[in-house]
């Protein structure tokens, strides 16, 4: 769209019209109204995207439906008949939405940000490091992974976005020169399209010069799994490349314990929200020893997530946890970090 695009709003009723100009309002989106009913909005990709979310949890379901829109230039005529013809505000922000994600995919706007994983008795060593993904706005504004999955996952992009960011995170590693283990995240609902997908992420794994068995690949329950055998032979094929796996988010999500005999991993991370607070709750703590002495008696290595204060991180040493991962450690941050916790300072 050129600089000189314009969105025609014809919204069905005067308060959800009051409702999108005040929206528009604070979106730094100036409307203008040609003619009773309609607004008139320069088209701007990245602040429509943002809006999008807004206007969702304002209108309702029929006002996303009844109310229409359609593209047109500036200075040209556009009548309110033309405008009951074309397509839903619903659909229109689905269409932003796949816009903005695919511009940044497109212009490389996607980077790793890297948040260490330290030895739980030990913790100035690490022992791996987390990829994490964020986006970059034109403006250079840092856009956070949640936008970027749940937006990908609404306009059908989420193979596509969990392809590119296994690239992103394995080149990023491979140009900071990390010499620890590797998690990088895999979303379970993203296994269209296999055989192509493990071909492009073995090639980038070679490119990398990085031994395959230094990455572990880390199922995350954001989604549920619909189909178990699929994930099981993405699984094996990455095994038979050397990777390990890990399964995210243990003590949460909709079904951890038949995912952990499904997936028989190599690591598991016990959830953020079960640790926190972990010494001082009696119900958090009784739960979390039991996850963490089954995955002992299974041979799985543990890693405690979301670790900020220091009595969390004691009761982990404390209760045989092997790796610990959180703000009291580090923050994410593009450059690597290293540990800042010195026990005993």
């Amino acid at each position: 769209m050129s600089e000189s695009s314009v969105v025609y709003i014809a919204a069905p009723l005067e308060q959800t019209q009051h409702t999108l100009e005040s929206l528009l309002q604070k979106n730094d989106l100036p409307a203008a109204e040609p003619f009773r009913g309609v607004l008139a909005v320069h088209f701007h990709p990245g602040k429509f995207e943002q809006l999008s979310g807004a206007v969702a949890d304002a209108l309702s379901s029929d006002e996303l439906r009844q109310t229409k829109c359609r593209f047109g230039q500036l200075g040209t005529e556009l009548t309110k008949a033309e405008l009951m013809h074309t397509r839903s505000l619903k659909s229109f922000f689905a269409w932003v939405r796949g816009q903005w994600l695919s511009s940044m995919v497109r212009d490389c706007r996607l980077t790793t940000f890297f948040q260490p994983i330290v030895e739980c008795r030990d913790p100035g060593n690490v022992f791996a490091y987390e990829c994490l993904l964020r986006g970059r706005q034109i403006d250079g504004q840092l856009v956070s992974p949640d936008r970027l999955y749940s937006t990908a996952r609404d306009v059908g992009q989420l193979n596509s976005l969990d392809n590119v960011a296994k690239i992103t995170h394995i080149e990023s590693a491979a140009r900071c020169g990390l010499c620890t283990n590797i998690f990088i995240n895999f979303n379970p609902a993203a296994t269209r399209d296999l055989k192509s997908s493990l071909e492009k992420t073995l090639q980038a794994v070679r490119v990398s010069g990085i031994p395959a068995q230094r990455f572990v690949f880390e199922v995350i329950e954001s989604d549920k799994i619909d189909n178990p055998d699929s994930l099981q032979q993405v699984l094996e094929s990455y095994r038979q490349m050397g990777f390990r796996v890990a399964l995210d988010d243990m003590g949460s999500g909709y079904a951890s314990l038949n995912s952990l005999t499904q997936i028989k991993p190599d690591f598991i991370k016990l959830d953020m929200q079960l640790i926190r607070g972990v010494h001082r709750d009696t119900y958090k703590s009784c739960v979390a020893a039991k996850l963490l002495e089954m995955a002992q008696a299974l041979g799985v290595a543990t890693v405690v997530e979301g670790v900020e204060e220091p009595g969390e991180w004691q009761w982990a040493a404390d209760h045989g946890a092997d790796f610990a991962q959180g703000y009291l450690f580090a923050r994410p941050n593009a450059v690597p970090p290293q540990p800042q916790f010195q026990p005993g300072r």
